[in-house]
């Protein structure tokens, strides 16, 4: 029983006494344990290493690599990290040791080498790591070749993927030209997509063409899938089809090049009754997705812009292109020009280029400038088949005739589709066009068609179109065969260049039916001149003669159009010469428009069968008598003819088939419509009234409203008239003329599409008197009252009755007796779309009192009011209730406006309840100085919570500040004070919804001291692009209460702030994470600006977990193409001390300028995959960085892009001696000095300015990796007032490579350097041609010597493009360099230029070889 007892105490001794020596053993063997892990961790990647090798080997060959290898690999990498967070702690605790950390660093490790020593850690693991290679992907066996990341790309395809990411997007289209990049980008789209966690179970595609063959696109798509489709019957086959794609889940169908409706039931698609299926098409013919159900999910894809144009350009050509040849290099750049961003003839031309000889490079040039291009080898077959198949597919010969006619005229003009009416209708192209009208109908239809199918583009101009050079060559080419057999040629006036004979031996010709002469000098040498027969169309543009221009055409028997644009012939004319008509019974339209005109009634009178007549915009006083006898004439255009004083009375009565009358702005001289006439007497507008039975179109001046007494009413109800009354031509007028110029005079005939328009000048109760007055503003759709008087009301006293139920566009100026637009409870303004009040000194409200129609205002998009001063608000709440379409909103310089909404005495309380602008876009408020706010109704009676700002808390450290709030963010345990109005936002929270779809923000001079005010939101303004905020001198925060977890802004792509001077940070944390999608950011002339991000104590958890623990923020890690910081005299950091910034690597341009404050740019973590850099950094150098306690700062500017981390000082780092590490390969997560770091592939940064930083000491610090190529596209570096510089290139600074391309250095006034570079460097600087430094009292030597015994100074330097040295004021200089140096620089061309420098003995070394 003793035994039993004695052995039962000692094991109850022995388990504890055993437990405290295991934990002991912690302490004892805490180095044996570290020593251990290093062992088991050396061993354990030496097998990672041959298992990774293996998996990549197999990856190569297509081979899937087996699950358990995947896992052992995760395990491994996870066995990594806690390693390398062990490793940190170890480092840290040599700070404060302590017996505890060590014991729980030793356990921590002992139970890491245990881990790895675990054999089930290896089980699974075998030699043969891959399963076989199983049936390719289409993502690998499609090639994207060509398509590079530009950005008009970019946005593009992130936003295809982000509807395909969208679970409610069913089919998405991409639309664009041919050639424009479709199918290359919708490849790289696959390529995205198999790296995007199984987005799809299954992508497969099939390209569907022109000639839609069902049963190929079946086998396609059936073959992608791994299916093999036997049967014959095609219904057969969609149905094996449908139930096959039906059994994916998540599957993605691409249909390329789809040119009309494709029945996806025919084919087997399922489309509505598949959740999982998504369809993605491409397609020339906008029209086509939209049928097919796109709706809103058609994107666009158009030409790249000049930079990525040469971009593509340079890539294609390669080493072709020789930077060294300035005239190759100029040609080059002219041919990618002429292909106009269309990467198909990008391509195309640059492959060709490559094959021919560089001689010839101008031949190819001079063939596209003259549209040739189907001599060009290789041209045919792609770029000229591409865009011919999408004419071949237009529906009709009218359409096609309307395309052709576009080639006409100039590159790059801006087209009328007017003269496709004119010259359609001249030369019969239009089949049952009745009238004029129908034609120009049917022209702008087709038009529209050409536009969504991508061979016709968009003009900023007004009825206007323009088409691609590319789309114009093939366009001149397929008009130059048969059956049309069109000439089109351009040549230099100025130069003579492009002489007659080569023009005169292409278009001597039979059958040539167009020609278009543009640019040309008729030379006197001309002798038989053209002889074409069967000429229909002739056009002359800016072209000169020095003799007859008949005498240039023989034969022109079948002439049809003739215009003349833009030329002088008046001389001509003087002499009595005929122009070039043929058979002028064949004649049908007659322009001659912008020209220099004399007298042409000899040219006239010939013209029996004419029928449409223009002198549009030309200099003519006379319109000729014999124009009377033109009885066929059913279009005459006197549009702009500023000097035409003359009509003879007859004229205008006798053309009694006139459809159109054009005379706006220009004829003022009516004569009366009673009394006697003769020769003298003047066109009255009773002539005009007696052609109103077949009139369809008038435009004209009235100079006197007493004109309209006599009875002036036109006879055909259906008449689109533009009429304005009472605008004489006297001085007044030229000052109307005089402000549409500058563009502020809007009345003036907008186009040929104008809808009923009726402008009024002067006293409107005599208006209201005259019958025809009354009956235009009955049927006017656009109205336009300028300096009228005698009015109060509009709605009452024009049309009280009717309410201007047609009205669409009103616009009232310089008015000083209106106060309402209407003060009853009227219906009124249904259709009204624009409004603009501008100088209307009285108005005091759009409308006065409850508006009790839902539909009146239900139509209005835009509405604009300028200088308004008695103005106090702008809508009611009523009203704004009605603003459903209302798009774009702009008030300014209204001294009196208070609120934009505003309640109403006698409205609902809760009428603000039911308020949204759903539509609105664009918000302008500007020079509003008592502006309280968008809507203030409900908070001036009521209080809300509201954080009060505590700036200098937001300045210390984490651990001073943990009671303190910033006034950007709300948080359950902040402070907060109950006010009411004195948020005074300009934005109230009572609001912050109705603006769901805002686009465009542009606030100016306003008073608010807060812009946001966030409180009880938990998104808004998602879709907010451009935020503008200019000289908002009170604001003091952009953003406040922004709630936890708040989504909203993330679309903002532009954000530009202005001399808002008492604002102290941009923008709190919670708002800067979500602008990942920023591409320009502007901060200029913010005084008191300190930051840019403030983040509040209760956030810092939420930061440190969000950069992973590194502390360092991605400044807007997307893209951010331009970051501008100018002129902020207080702006020390980026981010809160405790945290810092690493840059993008696509910010593109950077400019820092006069900030003198600026104490860091920002700090990057070092990559894992770097060498540890701490072993480059003495203790010397960390210590001296602490004792400064100062950061630095750089500025930087960039033409073409800008990929690295800016410039930092770090501000404090421990010792690097006695460092630990325990892994096989050295990590460092400490935050290092990032400066201008090591460059990428994707870096672009070519120019780097740097000025008035007064606190920067090193520009570059590179960490090398063996494949570092630093800075390797920068071109030029100039270095500005930096007083404390004291390197350029980090101290002892080695790198293999970098630097490259660099050609010019430029240093100016940078008083603590030394020396430019070390020798080290000088010998990467193989392109450097400029050196140029002044003022810089310390420089001792441009190159200076190696320190350390780095590198020896017996050394040879040689600059192989140096060709310019200057150096100036420079009072420590002794050498250039080492004089034991030996000096080379082959291509030095000036002579070295040195100013000033009274210690330069010996300026070269003996070894100087020039």
């Amino acid at each position: 029983m003793e035994e039993i007892c004695i052995s039962i105490a000692s094991k109850i001794v022995e388990k504890p006494v055993a437990l405290i020596g295991r934990q002991l053993s912690y302490l004892i063997y805490y180095d044996s344990n570290i020593e251990s892990l290093k062992d088991v961790l050396k061993n354990l990647d030496d097998k990672k290493n041959d298992v990774q090798r293996s998996v990549d080997a197999a990856t190569r060959n297509g081979a899937t690599i087996k699950d358990q290898v995947q896992s052992w690999l995760k395990d491994v990498s996870k066995i990594f990290r806690e390693a390398e967070e062990l490793q940190t702690k170890l480092n840290m605790q040599r700070w404060c040791p302590s017996l505890k950390s060590r014991y729980s660093l030793s356990r921590k490790a002992k139970k890491i080498a245990q881990r790895v020593l675990d054999p089930k850690l290896d089980e699974g693991l075998s030699n043969n790591v891959a399963n076989p290679a199983p049936v390719p992907q289409l993502g690998s066996i499609i090639s994207s070749e060509g398509f590079k990341g530009f950005e008009s790309r970019k946005d593009v395809m992130n936003d295809v993927l982000s509807a395909l990411r969208n679970e409610k997007t069913r089919i998405i289209g991409i639309c664009g030209m041919g050639g424009v990049g479709k199918t290359t980008m919708v490849r790289e789209i696959i390529k995205r997509l198999q790296g995007t966690n199984k987005l799809f179970d299954d992508v497969v595609m099939s390209t569907v063409s022109a000639t839609v063959n069902i049963r190929k696109i079946q086998t396609e798509i059936a073959e992608s899938l791994d299916m093999k489709l036997v049967e014959e019957s095609e219904s057969i086959r969609a149905q094996r089809l449908h139930e096959r794609i039906k059994q994916s889940k998540r599957i993605l169908i691409i249909l390329d090049d789809v040119w009309s409706e494709l029945k996806l039931q025919d084919v087997g698609i399922p489309f509505g009754d598949h959740e999982g299926c998504k369809i993605l098409l491409t397609s020339r013919n906008e029209e086509v997705c939209k049928t097919m159900g796109c709706k809103d999910n058609i994107f666009r894809v158009q030409a790249l812009n000049k930079e990525e144009a040469w971009e593509l350009f340079k890539a294609t050509v390669g080493e072709s292109l020789d930077n060294n040849n300035p005239h190759l290099l100029h040609v080059a750049e002219m041919i990618a020009d002429e292909c106009k961003g269309l990467p198909i003839a990008i391509i195309t031309i640059g492959k060709t280029l490559v094959s021919i000889d560089k001689n010839e490079w101008d031949t190819i040039r001079e063939q596209l400038k003259n549209s040739l291009p189907e001599i060009i080898p290789g041209m045919e077959q792609s770029v000229y088949s591409c865009i011919k198949l999408s004419y071949d597919k237009l529906d009709s010969g009218e359409v096609k005739s309307c395309f052709l006619l576009c080639c006409l005229f100039p590159e790059d003009y801006d087209v009328p589709i007017e003269y496709m009416v004119r010259y359609g209708l001249g030369r019969e192209i239009f089949e049952n066009a009745n009238t004029i009208e129908n034609a120009r109908k049917r022209v702008h239809f087709f038009v529209g068609q050409l536009k969504r199918r991508f061979l016709l583009l968009d003009s900023e101009k007004e009825e206007c179109i323009k088409m691609h050079d590319i789309v114009r060559d093939v366009a001149i080419s397929i008009a130059s065969k048969d059956p049309h057999r069109f000439m089109v040629r351009s040549f230099d006036v100025e130069g003579g260049g492009g002489g007659w004979p080569g023009l005169q031996k292409a278009t001597n010709q039979e059958h040539c039916s167009a020609i278009s002469l543009i640019d040309v000098k008729l030379d006197k040498d001309i002798i038989d001149g053209l002889e074409c027969p069967k000429l229909q169309l002739l056009q002359l543009r800016n072209s000169s003669s020095s003799s007859e221009y008949s005498n240039h055409f023989k034969r022109l028997r079948e002439l049809k159009v003739l215009a003349f644009l833009r030329m002088d012939m008046s001389g001509y004319l003087a002499s009595k010469r005929s122009l070039p008509l043929g058979e002028p019974k064949y004649l049908h339209t007659l322009c001659l428009e912008d020209c220099k005109l004399g007298d042409i009634s000899h040219v006239i009178g010939e013209l029996e069968n004419l029928e449409i007549l223009s002198f549009a915009r030309s200099q003519i006083n006379k319109l000729p008598r014999e124009i009377g006898l033109l009885h066929r004439l059913r279009m005459l255009d006197a549009t702009d003819c500023d000097g035409l004083e003359e009509i003879p009375h007859g004229v205008l009565s006798n053309l009694r088939r006139l459809e159109e009358l054009y005379m706006a702005e220009s004829f003022f001289n009516w004569g009366p419509a009673t009394g006697s006439k003769d020769e003298t007497s003047m066109a009255s507008l009773d002539e005009v009234t007696s052609l109103s039975v077949h009139l369809k179109v008038l435009a004209i001046n009235i100079p006197d409203r007493q004109m309209l007494h006599n009875g002036f009413l036109l006879k055909n109800q259906h008449i689109r008239f533009h009429v304005s009354i009472n605008a004489r031509r006297t001085y007044y007028y030229k000052m109307l003329r005089y402000l549409f110029a500058k563009g502020s005079f809007e009345n003036r005939m907008p186009g040929y599409l104008f809808e009923n328009s009726l402008m009024l000048l002067g006293d409107v109760k005599e208006y209201l008197e005259i019958g025809a007055v009354r009956y235009f503003l009955k049927l006017s759709k656009n109205l336009s009252l300028h300096h009228t008087y005698n009015l109060k009301y509009v709605i009452e006293e024009l049309d009280d009755e009717g309410g201007f139920q047609h009205l669409k566009v009103l616009s009232i100026e310089y008015d000083n007796n209106i106060e309402y637009l209407m003060t009853r409870q009227h219906s009124a303004f249904r259709n009204l779309k624009s409004a603009t009040f501008k100088e209307v000194n009285k108005l005091k409200v759009v409308c006065h009192g409850k508006l009790p129609d839902k539909r009146s205002f239900m139509n209005l998009r835009s509405i604009a009011i300028n200088h308004c001063n008695e103005l106090k608000y702008v809508f009611s709440l009523s009203v704004a209730q009605n603003l459903v379409q209302l798009q774009s909103l702009n008030v300014k310089n209204c001294a009196k406006v208070e609120e934009i909404i505003s309640k109403e005495r006698m409205e609902d309380d809760n009428a603000s309840h039911r308020i949204s602008f759903p539509r609105l876009t664009f918000l302008k408020l500007s020079f509003l100085q008592k502006l309280h706010g968008f809507y203030t109704g409900n908070q001036r009676d009521s209080t809300y919570e509201i954080i009060k700002p505590n700036y200098e808390s937001a300045n210390k450290t984490k651990e001073t500040r943990n009671d303190n709030q910033v006034a950007g963010s709300t948080s359950s345990g902040s402070k907060v004070a109950q006010v009411g109005a004195s948020c005074n936002a300009l934005f109230p929270s009572n609001c912050i919804s109705w603006l769901p779809n805002l686009e465009g923000l542009v606030l100016k001079s306003l008073t608010s001291n807060v812009v946001f005010d966030l409180e009880g939101h938990d998104s808004a303004f998602s879709q907010l692009q451009a935020l503008i905020a200019d000289g908002l001198d009170e604001v003091e925060h952009l953003w406040k209460n922004v709630q936890p977890g708040f989504q909203g802004f993330q679309n903002v792509r532009t954000l530009s702030i202005g001399a808002c001077n008492s604002m102290k940070y941009l923008c709190p944390y919670e708002i800067y994470k979500l602008l990942m999608n920023l591409e320009e950011v502007e901060i200029n002339k913010c005084e008191n600006m300190e930051t840019i991000v403030l983040a509040a104590a209760s956030t810092e958890d939420n930061i440190h977990d969000e950069t992973g623990g590194s502390g360092a923020m991605t400044l807007f890690p997307k893209l951010l193409n331009r970051f501008n910081l100018q002129n902020l005299s207080s702006l020390e950091r980026f981010c809160p001390d405790a945290y810092s910034f690493a840059w993008s690597s696509s910010t593109r341009i950077m400019n820092v300028r006069r900030c003198p404050k600026l104490k860091t740019l920002g700090f990057a973590p070092v990559s894992k995959k770097l060498p540890a850099v701490a072993k480059n950094l003495s203790d010397d150098h960390v210590r001296g960085r602490e004792e400064s306690g100062s950061g630095c700062a750089s500025s930087t500017r960039s033409r073409s892009g800008f990929g690295c981390a800016p410039l930092v000082c770090l501000r404090s780092r421990p010792s690097t001696r006695n460092f630990t590490q325990i892994l096989p390969r050295p990590v460092n997560r400490e935050v290092m000095p990032a400066n201008l770091q090591t460059s990428s592939a994707s870096d672009n940064l070519e120019d780097l300015y740097v000025n008035r930083c007064d606190l920067l000491e090193v520009i570059f610090l590179v960490q090398e990796t063996p494949s570092t190529q630093a800075f390797d596209k920068l071109r030029e570096l100039n270095l500005v007032e930096l007083p404390m510089l004291s390197h350029i290139w980090e101290k002892d600074l080695q790198v293999s490579s970098g630097f490259g391309n660099l050609r010019s250095l430029r240093v100016v006034d940078c008083d603590n350097l030394r020396y430019l570079f070390s020798q080290h460097i000088a010998k990467l600087l193989t392109s450097l041609e400029t050196i140029c430094v002044s003022f810089c009292n310390a420089m001792e030597k441009i190159v200076g010597e190696a320190e350390g015994g780095g590198e020896s100074i017996e050394d040879e330097l040689t600059f192989p493009q140096l060709n310019f040295i200057q150096l100036r004021y420079l009072p420590a200089l002794e050498s250039f360099c080492s004089q034991a140096c030996t000096l080379k620089w082959p291509a030095l061309e000036v002579l070295i230029i040195v100013d000033e420098c009274p210690k330069l003995k010996v300026f070269a070394p003996e070894s100087l070889y020039v």
